[in-house]
């Protein structure tokens, strides 16, 4: 949501967030649709547990946008 407008066009990314030197997997990426609704789905295999966290790319029409995006551990 972009105050009360559903967030169209949202680049959102669904990672595997790792630590250490090992960089974070994309599993999967996408764009919300005029609803703001969008869907992804996505597979690794890991050494250790999978941490998925989903990253959103947006700027409310700000024109400022948020580079690494608010993160959500799923």
């Amino acid at each position: 949501m972009c105050g009360k407008t559903p967030a169209k066009d949202v680049r959102v990314k669904l990672v595997d967030d790792d630590f250490g030197p090992d960089p974070d997997d994309e599993l999967d990426s996408g764009y919300t649709d005029a609803n703001g609704f969008f869907e992804l789905a996505g597979f690794t295999t890991e050494r250790t547990t999978i941490d998925p966290h989903l990253k959103f790319y947006h700027d409310c029409n700000d024109g400022i946008t948020v580079g690494f995006g608010p993160k959500w551990k799923i």
